[in-house]
């Protein structure tokens, strides 16, 4: 009995307005030659997330989309994002920001 599993990728696409790159995936689990079972998985990378350890395709895509002007805008939308929606957290005093990001508290 030989079990294997093949992950392949079937679908990768950009969303601008979300500033996102989805794959999608399909893992296949075939014993003796004869499939067992099968799954379909979606994965989402923003222009900070880690593709360091995806397929090449998916870096080479994610770098494509993700200069250093993207990842500076998406920083700076994420900011207005939660001040719009935080108002009283996002104008303390004892909060900065950091690379886009609320730390403090």
């Amino acid at each position: 009995m030989t079990i294997t599993k093949e992950k392949d990728i079937i679908g990768i696409s950009y969303n601008e307005s979300a500033s996102t790159v989805q794959v999608k995936t399909r893992t296949t689990v075939i014993e003796d030659g004869n499939e067992i079972a099968t799954s379909i998985a979606l994965e989402n990378y923003d222009p900070v997330s880690d593709w360091s350890g995806a397929s090449d395709t998916v870096k080479t895509t994610c770098d494509l989309y993700f200069t250093a002007e993207k990842i500076a805008a998406w920083h700076v939308a994420q900011k207005a994002d939660f001040i719009k929606n935080n108002p009283g957290v996002a104008k303390k005093p004892d909060n900065h920001w950091k690379d886009g990001l609320l730390e403090g508290g």
